[in-house]
């Protein structure tokens, strides 16, 4: 399974990478959305982390989006 990072903080990404997870750069709800989609649509996809602040921002669609799903394993980072 696979780990993904989702910040709108390229030092957050910068130092997830170093660590060999990859990471997406998201600014808004629309980039947000798309991401998950993706995200969920891959099987391989185990853990997502999610800054604090892109989670607030789109609290709404992920709920939405993950919903009666036990992977993946969604955690929001402080």
């Amino acid at each position: 399974m696979k780990m993904h990072v989702i910040s709108r903080s390229n030092d957050l990404l910068a130092g997830f990478r170093l660590g060999g997870v990859v990471g997406t750069n998201v600014r808004n709800e629309k980039q947000l959305e798309d991401c998950l989609d993706l995200l969920l649509g891959d099987s391989d996809t185990g853990i997502i982390l999610i800054s604090k602040d892109i989670y607030e921002m789109g609290r709404d669609i992920i709920a939405r989006k993950i919903r009666d799903r036990r992977l993946p394993l969604l955690i929001t980072l402080e």
